[in-house]
């Protein structure tokens, strides 16, 4: 993941397909696409340069979705740190 997240403008198919090796999945349970990967992570910056929290979608009750959300976590704080953002 590291990789992915050094280069200047991120490659949204690869970092999609890191995504769905995590077991994320849209809210259909379909593997993250390009494009939406693209625009939720713009839908999560803008909301938190609004100072408030990312809008969050509703976990399937697998146990799958928690560690997900927990690699996810850890993808966009180390995303944030090497930006020069910190949260």
């Amino acid at each position: 993941m590291s990789t992915l997240l050094g280069e200047v403008r991120p490659n949204w198919r690869r970092l999609a397909d890191a995504f769905t090796r995590m077991g994320l999945t849209d809210g259909s349970g379909r593997p993250p696409r390009p494009q939406t990967a693209r625009q939720t992570w713009w839908r999560v910056r803008r909301a938190m340069a609004q100072g408030r929290a990312a809008p969050r979608a509703e976990a399937r009750g697998s146990p799958a979705a928690s560690d997900a959300g927990d690699a996810l976590a850890r993808l966009v704080a180390e995303m944030n740190e090497r930006s020069g953002r910190r949260s």
